[in-house]
């Protein structure tokens, strides 16, 4: 249960920082810098461990 709560957590996180105007502020706030552009090795990185996420995800829900 208590794993569910962190995935959708997370889940929530990346929704966020999803919205350009989101992202925008949260850097602001934390005062991060940034690269405008993800080299595309990192971005289909990122989509794999999405879709192995929401897989795992959709697993715990038919257990």
């Amino acid at each position: 249960m208590a794993q569910r709560r962190l995935h959708g957590g997370a889940e929530f996180i990346r929704s966020m920082i999803r919205d350009e105007q989101n992202r925008r502020a949260l850097q602001k706030l934390l005062g991060l810098e940034v690269d405008p552009e993800l080299p595309l090795n990192f971005v289909s990185l990122l989509e794999a461990l999405e879709e192995a996420e929401e897989g795992e995800a959709d697993e715990g829900l038919t257990h």
